[in-house]
């Protein structure tokens, strides 16, 4: 594939003055240069819009929902090939050049390892060590670059869902015979929670999402592997919970939590979900 193959990158924000900057900056330093990014904002109330008139960036304004927006964001786009990209990540300056050599060598999807920031907590140092052990793995994957005509022919990422939307399009283009590869270079999330009230907050919220009925007509696409607390990648990776018992500890109980308040908003979301149904009867 001779054809120069032109990218655009899409971020969904909302309130992402924090770190929004630090993301633009690290895609204007791509060793290939990045054809087109768009902003797709869902209401921002704070400097969000003010950061974009600094970047060489379109801002376009969307309904809120991570999903939704980022469909949005491809609708919108000329890129032979898409890169969405999370509204607090620095991506390592080689990420645009090593997907389009693997695009050019017929694959249809790239992998993008997103590793956390260890500086920021303890917890963040626990959610490093548990993310790098899944590179390169299969149970943890996130296609975050792909080709247009791949992410077109299913349609996107599903609408309905609020977390796990991006093990469900890899599913789906799974399923529709489309070819993934891997790079070695990564994302650094640099919004990693700082104490486990977050990590359950968050967790709780994705959980009570899991029980909108709203999502019945669009079935989530989603394993066995990618909804288990236990992985295969950690069973290989067991040296390293030997070698690191501390951060060992910190993951056990990481899960605990993560696992348990998705649990309990789960119940939640049923809950409140029968009781909406109950009032409209």
């Amino acid at each position: 594939m001779d054809k120069k193959l032109t990218v655009s990158i899409v971020i969904p924000t909302l309130n992402s003055e924090r770190y929004l900057a630090d993301t633009l900056q690290s895609i204007s330093k791509q060793t290939q240069k990045v054809d087109e990014i768009i902003i797709v904002d869902g209401g921002s109330t704070d400097g969000t819009q003010s950061i974009v008139k600094s970047f060489e960036a379109k801002f376009l304004k969307c309904d809120r929902g991570r999903s939704k927006q980022k469909n949005y964001g491809a609708k919108h786009s000329f890129g032979d090939c898409l890169y969405f990209v999370d509204d607090d990540f620095v991506l390592d300056e080689r990420i645009v050049e090593e997907a389009i050599e693997q695009i050019k060598q017929g694959f249809d999807m790239v992998a993008v390892h997103n590793t956390s920031d260890g500086s920021v907590s303890f917890w963040a140092k626990v959610r490093k060590f548990e993310r790098d052990m899944l590179k390169f793995a299969h149970s943890g994957i996130s296609p975050r670059f792909l080709t247009r005509k791949a992410f077109m022919s299913v349609n996107g990422f599903n609408e309905n869902m609020v977390a796990g939307e991006d093990y469900d399009i890899f599913n789906r283009l799974q399923e529709a015979g489309f070819k993934m590869s891997f790079i070695n270079s990564e994302e650094t999330h640099l919004g990693e929670p700082k104490r486990l009230a977050d990590i359950a907050k968050k967790h709780f919220f994705y959980g009570s999402t899991l029980a909108n009925k709203s999502s019945a007509g669009t079935p989530r696409k989603l394993t066995f592997w990618q909804k288990v607390p236990i992985k295969p990648a950690y069973v290989r990776n067991l040296p390293r919970f030997i070698k690191h018992p501390i951060l060992s500890i910190g993951f056990i109980i990481y899960q605990i939590v993560r696992y348990t308040s998705a649990a309990f908003g789960y119940v939640f979301g049923k809950i409140a979900s029968e009781n909406s149904d109950q009032t409209f009867r």
